[in-house]
């Protein structure tokens, strides 16, 4: 596959589906349109590819081909418009969830304490130090996945609403000095992208929930620079993990940078089309029925697997079994786990994401609706991506559950 045109492909392909989606989500920086940009189009250039020039094994182009498409239009269909009625919110309501975004803040900080003995900012080794990480502190990583940047999200939405200058002030200190840092301590390519996306869906939902609201955090002024840094903070540490010199940036290096990112996301699909999995498929077998509930059931002696999907994958190819892999989408999940009954898994996932967003959107307490779309809105479309990790969220907030409920009922400071 010739990565320069696939590239080029998913570009017009990710422009053509926000496009699509343009009335379905709240804006260019909504996390659904990152989805979108960079886990749709990269399939969506492979089947044109494959289409273009066949090759590889015809069945599971095909199988692949009905499924991208079935998934793409079961999405669109499922996933309303955005509900236009805007709402008040009380000041106890945003002195809460204000609290509530501090209070996040200082138990991510807590968790990275108590499992590192330190706070690792700006860590080393990117992804690998991540994967070193959850091996070492499962039940931390998953609380911390739970959580994810829902403390970025709330402070964007009520920094604004914020009724004093001082008040406004002291929030945005924190969430400069403390959140960002703390959002970076994994020292990933994406922490920063994260971040920002983090910044605009906290920015959209009080323009599109409160009445009388407008940009504060996503104007040009912000977004410009903040958009500079995002590319050079992804750019730095992409070339401190191949070992690069930063400083010896040009055309082409940028070139194959965006190369490389650009098939990290199409792999899976080209390896499934490819036909090169096949042997894989017919020796995997995991526990279906506990597939979903591996997380929770593995420390009771009931694993579902031995190694996941990703891991496996990169073993059976030749890489070993490092915990490293690829994230298998919907496509190479769905076909694990029901063969030939792929478009309808591939069916099942878009309808799921598609209902989801319908559900966290539409919640009628806007406090209720504003702390649930900070957990959730930012995570739902990853069951397409891998649902089992999307069931490691899960099972996060569900031990997180307790804890967010004491957190929103306690006052440590302030009225």
């Amino acid at each position: 596959m010739d990565l320069g045109i696939g590239s080029i492909i998913a570009v017009f392909a990710g422009l053509g589906l926000m496009l699509l989606f343009f009335r379905k989500t709240f804006g260019v920086l909504d996390p659904f349109n990152w989805f979108l940009a960079s886990r749709v189009a990269p399939a969506l250039s492979v089947l044109v590819w494959v289409v273009v020039n066949p090759r590889g094994n015809y069945f599971f182009v095909i199988i692949f081909a009905l499924s991208v498409v079935l998934f793409v239009a079961v999405l669109f269909a499922t996933t309303k418009r955005l509900p236009a009625a805007k709402n008040s919110i009380s000041p106890p309501d945003i002195r809460r969830l204000g609290r509530l975004s501090i209070y996040l803040v200082l138990t991510k900080i807590t968790l990275l304490y108590w499992a590192t003995g330190e706070l690792p900012i700006f860590g080393e080794g990117g992804s690998d130090a991540f994967i070193e990480f959850d091996s070492k502190n499962k039940v931390v990583s998953s609380l911390l996945l739970a959580l994810r940047s829902s403390d970025i999200i709330l402070l964007v939405f009520v920094i604004p609403l914020m009724k004093t200058r001082r008040r406004r002030i002291m929030y945005l200190l924190i969430l400069i000095l403390i959140a960002l840092p703390v959002a970076l301590s994994s020292g990933k390519k994406a922490a920063l992208l994260s971040f920002f996306f983090s910044m605009g869906l906290g920015e959209y939902m009080r323009i599109h929930y409160i009445e009388r609201q407008s940009a504060f955090f996503i104007r040009p002024i912000i977004v410009g620079p903040l958009t500079a840094l995002v590319f050079g903070w992804a750019s730095w540490i992409y070339f401190r993990t191949v070992g690069g010199d930063f400083s010896q940036i040009d055309i082409s290096t940028l070139a194959v940078a965006v190369e490389f990112v650009y098939y990290q996301f199409a792999y899976p699909h080209d390896l499934f089309t490819s036909g090169v999995l096949a042997d894989f498929f017919a020796n995997y077998n995991p526990d279906k029925l506990r597939y979903f509930f591996h997380t929770a059931l593995k420390p009771l002696g009931f694993p579902a697997f031995d190694a996941s999907i990703g891991p496996s994958i990169q073993d059976h190819l030749g890489g070993g079994l490092t915990g490293r892999g690829i994230n298998p989408t919907f496509i190479i999940e769905g076909y694990v786990l029901t063969g030939v009954g792929l478009p309808f898994y591939a069916m099942a996932a878009g309808a799921i994401v598609g209902f989801m967003r319908n559900i966290l959107t539409r919640i009628k307490n806007i406090r209720n609706r504003v702390l649930c779309g900070a957990l959730l809105l930012q995570s739902v479309h990853i069951v397409a991506i891998d649902a089992l990790f999307f069931m490691k969220i899960v099972m996060g907030l569900i031990l997180m559950a307790p804890i967010l409920v004491f957190l929103s009922r306690i006052r440590l400071f302030g009225k």
